[in-house]
């Protein structure tokens, strides 16, 4: 004869069982007999609806009817199993010393299997009604035939309230120079740009950004600080909002999307000294726009580690040394414009790495070498300004290989040769300007193949 636990034995074990901790739990289950283990191993295998299933046709994972919302409540779900078996067992054992006179075969059919899977079938159902499992909380709801209290609520735990680290300014300052530590090396030094940078973060900057709130907006104020002081924002013909309280995203020249920087644009704005490196920080841009200031010296390295940039233009500055190779790590890059520079050097072997770029402008620079076969490679080109450098040797025929090319000025170069075949075959092209070089030969009459040219200008 099996015995089912009553109302009366389920509400003195219900408020019990609420009470035990996870780990007691798990050690009363790992104490049971053979017999009960196995039974518990056996319900377990079974599921009872609580497995986990894939959906094909939404690829989101459901628990047995439960909303995805409440999947955050398996944990709670998956305690209430073990205490059910914990407490049918217990139950079990109860019985078995309660029904003395019943013979030894009744007392065994009360523990066996079958009868523990009725027990934790009763303990489940009413631990917890899972209809009622929601996304942000699973009430348990006292049974109606109970006379006891009704069941402590289990809610979500709440999202941990973000520590205040403003609150203590050592610990702020402390935290503030771990983020920028990777980002310069002159931090520590209070006469470089990066160094004041650093204490108006610390110390000056109205806005008082929490470094544990928002680091990535203390990164961001830190570059741009830096470049104001590098280059006498003080001066500048439009700084509006720049080291003050608003956020850097409303600062003149500024654009984000979301927290990230992805355009400065600080074209005819009088910036006059070096360009920092520390805009490396801004990670996310894809943007930088610096025609037409004064800003000199050579252009950091570390301009590679912009990896999302599309347009760098420098051009009208007083830029010098060569343009470093990291360049060509800038795989998005569409608009390099260095022309009315100082530069000099060669054009890298490797431009054709260079797939997405459109412009190419380095005229009136100090640039020489010959123009890599690899430009051919740079399918997407549309414009190659050189004119007014040292550049020298044969035109390639690797050139004109973008069908996209409309503009090419060489003029007073050291390029010569005469014209390839394939400048025949460029038949986008609409300007065509070559004076004071070395060209050789004659045009051909496959020159009306160039239906869209405007402009072609060839002489020694």
């Amino acid at each position: 004869m099996t015995h089912r636990p009553t109302t009366k034995h389920a509400s003195a074990l219900l408020v019990a069982g609420c009470c035990l901790a996870a780990s007691a739990t798990t050690a009363t289950a790992q104490q049971e007999p053979q017999h009960v283990a196995a039974a518990t191993a056996a319900s377990a295998a079974e599921a009872n609806g609580f497995g986990r299933r894939s959906s094909a046709a939404t690829g989101t994972t459901t628990t047995a009817g439960i909303p995805v919302g409440g999947l955050r409540n398996l944990e709670i779900i998956r305690r209430k199993r073990v205490l059910a078996k914990s407490m049918a067992a217990s139950f079990a054992r109860e019985q078995n010393q309660q029904q003395q006179p019943q013979s030894q075969a009744q007392r065994q059919d009360t523990g066996s299997a079958s009868a523990l899977d009725d027990y934790e079938a009763f303990f489940e159902s009413n631990l917890f009604d899972l209809r009622h499992l929601g996304e942000a909380s699973m009430t348990a709801e006292p049974s109606k035939e109970s006379d006891s209290t009704p069941e402590p609520s289990l809610e979500a735990t709440p999202a941990p309230t973000p520590v205040d680290c403003n609150a203590d300014p050592e610990r702020r300052e402390e935290l503030i120079m771990e983020l920028l530590e990777g980002l310069s090396d002159d931090i520590d030094d209070p006469s470089t740009p990066a160094g004041q940078a650093a204490d108006f973060i610390i110390n000056g900057d109205p806005a008082m950004v929490d470094p544990c709130k928002d680091p990535t907006a203390v990164v961001n104020r830190f570059a741009l600080s830096t470049l104001y002081y590098s280059t006498g924002g003080e001066q500048w013909r439009n700084n509006d909002g720049w080291l003050g309280e608003d956020d850097a995203c409303d600062w003149f020249g500024v654009v984000c999307d979301g927290d990230n920087i992805v355009e400065l644009n600080l074209e005819r704005n009088n910036l006059v000294g070096d360009l920092p490196s520390e805009i490396k920080a801004l990670e996310e841009m894809r943007d930088l726009k610096l025609f037409r200031n004064s800003l000199e010296g050579t252009l950091f390295t570390e301009i590679g580690e912009l990896s999302n940039l599309r347009t760098l233009d420098l051009e009208q500055n007083g830029f010098t040394g060569q343009i470093p190779s990291e360049v060509l790590d800038l795989e998005d890059l569409q608009f390099l414009r260095a022309s009315f520079n100082e530069f000099e050097g060669t054009i890298p072997e490797d431009i054709g790495q260079l797939s997405n770029l459109k412009e190419l402008w380095i005229a009136e620079t100090d640039v020489g070498g010959t123009i890599p076969a690899s430009i051919g490679d740079c399918e997407q080109l549309e414009s190659i300004l050189m004119y007014e450098t040292d550049v020298e040797g044969d035109l390639p025929p690797e050139l004109f290989s973008s069908d996209k090319l409309t503009w090419v000025d060489l003029s007073e170069t050291n390029v010569g040769g005469e014209l390839p075949d394939t400048f025949y075959e460029a038949t986008a092209l609409q300007k065509f300007v070559m004076n004071s070089t070395d060209i050789d030969g004659t045009l051909t009459e496959d020159l009306g193949n160039l239906v869209d040219l405007e402009q072609l200008w060839i002489r020694k």
